[in-house]
């Protein structure tokens, strides 16, 4: 059907379910498995953006306040596969380093729970975090030299934000952090971490750059 969907109702059997798509000579065109998972056994955490596979960075959240990291928590059984039927709340936490969790979702229209939390009940087994940055140090000397004496001679800057120096480009800051550490937990399951590095050169690994480098077309900018 042109431009739109067949359904198919089978028996379950545990075990696995391929669907292949054919043209009209019979020849496989696509396929893809579903497996029937266990019982929860375990968190996976993974960063889908920044970075390269999903066209949208280099891998590393750049350290100036706004940047953003969006991380994924599946709950998986012992074979790794997906426990789709899974509704665990996975709690988010940075362990160490300059950051911070501004946000959670899970991908369900009809989830009521608030969006500015630490926490998440899972849908389909997925869960979401965004995760801030909130040390300014990819900006210039000069602008963090001028935060400083906006605020006083501080480098705590308020709202949870510091400001650091690079190579001691700012006399008198702490040197930038190389990356922060955020751990997923959930009832029954060990807790688990991830690290996530840091950038200080937003000419590389800021948010325009990533556009110039992977999008099809010319590099854009800002005028």
């Amino acid at each position: 059907m042109a431009g739109g969907y067949h359904s198919f109702t089978v028996n379950f059997a545990a075990g696995n379910l391929t669907a292949v798509g054919l043209d009209s000579n019979g020849a496989v065109l696509d396929s893809h498995t579903r497996m029937t998972p266990g019982k929860a056994a375990k968190i996976l955490l993974q960063l889908d953006a920044p970075v390269p596979r999903t066209g949208t960075g280099t891998g590393k959240v750049v350290s100036d306040g706004v940047d953003v990291a969006m991380l994924r928590a599946t709950i998986v059984d012992d074979q790794g596969t997906q426990v789709w039927d899974d509704a665990t709340n996975v709690t988010f936490k940075i362990v160490s380093g300059p950051a911070t969790v501004d946000g959670v979702a899970n991908g369900d229209p009809a989830c009521l729970e608030p969006v500015k939390s630490s926490s998440r009940s899972a849908y389909h087994g997925l869960v979401r975090a965004i995760l801030r940055s909130t040390e300014v140090a990819a900006t210039s000397a000069q602008h963090r030299a001028a935060l400083v004496r906006m605020h006083g001679g501080n480098w705590t800057i308020g709202g949870g934000m510091t400001v650091a120096a690079v190579n001691g480009d700012v006399p008198g800051l702490p040197e930038a952090a190389t990356e922060f550490v955020v751990s997923a937990s959930a009832p029954g399951l060990d807790t688990v971490q991830l690290t996530v590095p840091l950038s200080t050169d937003a000419d590389t690994d800021g948010v325009l750059a990533s556009a110039s480098k992977f999008a099809v077309g010319a590099p854009i900018g800002i005028e």
